[in-house]
């Protein structure tokens, strides 16, 4: 028997069934990683740089923003591109945790005017 990324064992009728359900993503998570901000190498450290506090971070994904596949995929899986409570857009680069069911930011910055064009004036936002 083989298994795949997306599937679940199941014990049925005294044997093992597998079943492939649908793929896991950061829409399945159940919070957020965030290192000590005393760590200068942590992700708080790392968005500080950019002027961008956690929970501003965290606000931009409450708030829906638009969450696209990262293809530069260098340093993170998706980007996240939204709007904070006080109307601040953000790019945001993160990776999801599976395992772990946690996303955790890795870089972010103020939107570019590409991007505002691309993501938010496309939704609305």
């Amino acid at each position: 028997m083989t298994i795949a990324r997306g599937m679940v064992i199941r014990k049925r009728w005294g044997r093992y069934d597998c079943e492939r359900t649908r793929n896991v993503g950061p829409e399945d998570a159940d919070g957020f990683e965030w290192d000590d901000d005393l760590d200068p190498t942590g992700n708080t450290a790392h968005l500080a740089r950019h002027q961008i506090l956690y929970w501003e971070a965290e606000q931009v994904w409450y708030n829906q923003g638009i969450l696209v596949p990262n293809k530069k995929r260098s340093t993170a899986d998706w980007k996240l591109v939204g709007k904070t409570d006080s109307g601040r857009a953000l790019t945001l680069i993160m990776t999801y945790l599976d395992y772990r069911r946690l996303i955790r930011f890795i870089t972010g910055w103020d939107c570019t005017a590409g991007e505002r064009t691309r993501y938010l004036e496309a939704k609305g936002a």
